[in-house]
């Protein structure tokens, strides 16, 4: 008798629960002014870097196959009010437990919650990766993909090429998690292998990477809260190329402030630990410059999506709406140089644009190194459709492995 009693009890709360929330989802639908806190409605979370799922359709062959049970589930999982306030609640108090618990050990740094693939730097309130173990075979092959590109060179003896690897996210060679952290791949490593596959004897190709020697020194010129590098980062990769290919370099750069508004990055949120931090700018803003979309849009340079911006979501979006907007296959023109380069890129050589306008009269800039590109062109496709004097390829160094799986032949 005790035990349906209590069945019933848990049925009637659930369907509480189960009717309020779908209460709350139709009053929002109906235009009720909810309270922003209560999260209702939202079509994005910015916590998991994913739309929410939409209500699913009902129907007999969705039913019968399942899809429909399976999205109705994430469906309801999505409209929960408050729901990443209290995945950030449970998270937080899984990462007092685990502080309490490293006191004992007084490890340089330890997991943002139980099972996360983020860890907190205590000494520097910042969030890096956990270090992670790559496919041996998988950078094998990036190697000899990125090999290719000595041939493609010599193709094109008046072009300088640029090839920049950066040393960020998962593979930071200063990550003090690298001390308690078994077979993981350094960043220092894995970006050796790939600049050593290319012949520098070639000699229009230039081959660029840095390696930090302490989270200290990593941490001047890249987020707390994020993988990508700071402006000063951005302008340390610029003048290091800049000075051994002859590019007029930044020097003495103009610093731009922000006030009151602080940054959350990537790492953060994936670490449901939501640090803040200061930004700055010392690129410049691209004063002048004009964009030619892939559409023929043309459209100033600047950096109004995020100064315009004035969602509670804006703390989350520093560096893709003031660096990284512009679109796959869009030109830059107006620029206060000679020649035409081009960029090829992941999302760290956005922040080189308005330093490259300095020098260049024309960029075409190209994202085929992005995770997310679905591209499988080539760059000798890119340079037979421009008379270019410059190619930078700039990116991390998973993001060159990955180009190498999705399009191996890239550099042939």
């Amino acid at each position: 008798m005790f035990r349906k009693a209590t069945n019933m009890t848990l049925v009637v709360i659930i369907a509480l629960f189960l009717c309020g929330t779908l209460g709350l989802k139709v009053a929002s639908g109906l235009g009720a002014p909810l309270p922003e806190w209560m999260a209702v409605g939202q079509k994005h979370s910015y916590l998991e870097g994913r739309d929410y799922e939409k209500r699913p359709n009902l129907t007999i062959e969705s039913i019968s196959s399942g899809v429909f049970q399976f999205k109705l589930d994430k469906y309801l999982s999505d409209i929960i009010p408050l729901k990443d306030s209290v995945t950030l609640a449970n998270a937080a108090m899984q990462r007092a437990s685990i502080k309490t618990a490293n006191a004992f050990f007084s490890f340089s740094c330890y997991p943002t919650y139980y099972g996360s693939s983020k860890v907190f730097v205590s000494e520097h309130n910042a969030i890096m990766y956990m270090p992670v173990s790559l496919n041996r075979d998988e950078l094998t092959f990036a190697c000899e993909s990125l090999s290719n590109l000595s041939l493609l060179a010599k193709d094109y003896p008046d072009v300088l090429f640029s090839v920049y690897v950066v040393q960020g996210g998962q593979f930071a060679s200063a990550n003090p998690a690298y001390d308690y952290c078994s077979n993981a791949t350094n960043g220092d490593e894995y970006a050796k292998a790939l600049l050593d596959s290319i012949d520098e004897d070639v000699g229009n190709i230039f081959l660029f990477t840095k390696t930090y020697s302490s989270v200290s020194d990593f941490l001047t010129e890249f987020f707390r809260t994020d993988h990508h590098w700071n402006s000063q980062g951005a302008i340390t990769a610029f003048n290091d190329m800049a000075e051994e290919m002859g590019i007029t370099s930044l020097s003495n750069p103009k610093r731009t402030d922000f006030g009151d508004y602080r940054f959350s990055g990537a790492i953060a949120r994936w670490g449901l630990d939501l640090q803040t931090e200061e930004v700055f700018d010392l690129g410049g803003d691209g004063e002048g410059l004009t964009v030619i979309e892939p559409d023929g849009k043309t459209i100033p340079y600047s950096h109004d999506r995020w100064s315009k911006d004035v969602s509670t979501a804006r703390i989350y979006r520093f560096h893709d709406e003031y660096y990284d907007w512009l679109k796959d296959g869009s030109t830059i023109v107006n620029m206060h140089g000679e020649g035409r380069a081009l960029i090829v890129c992941d999302s760290y050589g956005a922040d080189l644009v308005p330093m490259l306008g300095r020098h260049f009269a024309s960029l075409d800039y190209v994202k085929d190194l992005h995770s997310s590109s679905k591209s499988t062109g080539s760059l000798r496709a890119l340079l037979e459709e421009g008379n270019y004097d410059c190619v930078f390829l700039i990116a991390s160094c998973s993001n060159y492995s990955k180009l190498a799986l999705r399009s191996p032949d890239y550099f042939l």
